[in-house]
């Protein structure tokens, strides 16, 4: 599975994972937002 996550932003190259919104064994849809991504 790929998951693609959004352009972070000009000048940024990484980010942090705050929230992790999906647990193992959830069964996720296509564009559900499973975790939540801080950068600077």
């Amino acid at each position: 599975m790929d998951i693609r996550l959004p352009k972070l932003g000009e000048g940024s190259e990484s980010g942090t994972v705050v929230a992790i919104l999906a647990k193992p064994g959830d069964r996720v849809e296509k564009d559900q937002t499973i975790l939540e991504l801080e950068n600077e």
